[in-house]
């Protein structure tokens, strides 16, 4: 039997429902009090118009940029102030991961950051920075969340990057970052080191094939980043099987340069993480 809690005067009584549906239940002549939902609605609108503060966490993210070139190499770093929530935190590991980037590990923590107001972002020495007014939100889907991009000469010995709000004194930091020299070297190397090594996508060939089970959404990205034509999708999906269809797909990925390869690896992971990774962890 369904029975409806009511609390009044600090005291629960259980009230039989007129009808119970798939869904619902229905509470014939109730008397429950207007005072909550009242005081909920006033609640959440002084919420939307007053700042509100949340724990947050500064992010930073790093690539290296025409790592072979020494008069093209930079180096881009992507910042984000975020809530502090570990699923969050985790989820845009793993986006940023798929375009290239690497999480750059620096104390982040900050208490109260704040709805509704503006951080500054600056960088020394002179960098580029787009945008340089961040807001803090929390309402987002994770690749929907604003970050500033920082773009800096590979010549540069160290890197300083600063977060204030807008209102407050140079002097008075939300945040302060450094990334050494040996930062800095360390990206370069791996940067070095990734494009030396064999591609996964070539490594792992035989392992893709087998264990890739659901081709359309991989040969969906490939179609829409212009890797495949739409002739060579259509030959792709004729094939009858999922083993058959890899195989296809890795007739054209033969003649890709390595940043195509990349972004084939970048689809494979969108969709089939976990096959990824026991992948990696096999070889």
């Amino acid at each position: 039997m369904i029975k409806i809690g009511h609390l009044k005067d600090g005291k629960v009584s259980l009230r039989i429902p007129s009808s119970v549906g798939p869904s619902y239940v229905v509470l014939e002549h109730p008397t429950f009090s207007c005072v909550a939902p009242i005081g909920e609605y006033v609640t959440s609108i002084w919420r939307r118009k007053k700042p509100y503060p949340f724990n947050g966490k500064i992010v930073l993210y790093a690539r290296v940029l025409c790592a072979d070139n020494d008069k093209l190499k930079e180096f881009r770093i992507h910042l984000y102030l975020i809530p502090a929530d570990r699923h969050k935190l985790e989820t845009l590991d793993d986006w940023k991961e798929l375009q290239g980037f690497k999480n750059i590990n620096k104390p982040g923590a900050i208490n109260n950051v704040f709805t509704k107001t503006n951080y500054i972002i600056s960088g020394k020495p002179t960098a580029n920075i787009w945008p340089k007014i961040l807001q803090f939100t929390t309402h987002k889907e994770i690749e929907d969340y604003p970050f500033s991009e920082i773009n800096i000469s590979h010549s540069a010995e160290e890197i300083s990057l600063n977060v204030k709000t807008e209102k407050s004194p140079e002097s008075e930091l939300l945040w302060k970052g450094l990334l050494t020299r040996a930062d800095i070297e360390e990206l370069s190397g791996e940067a070095a080191q990734r494009d030396a090594a064999e591609h996964f996508i070539d490594k792992h060939r035989t392992d893709l094939i087998q264990k890739v089970r659901h081709v359309e959404p991989v040969l969906d990205e490939l179609r829409r980043q212009n890797l495949l034509s739409e002739e060579a999708c259509s030959v792709v999906r004729s094939k009858p099987t999922s083993q058959e269809k890899m195989r296809e797909i890795f007739r054209s990925v033969d003649g890709w340069s390595r940043r195509d390869k990349d972004k084939f690896y970048q689809a494979v992971r969108l969709h089939h993480k976990t096959t990824i990774k026991e992948i990696g962890r096999e070889k």
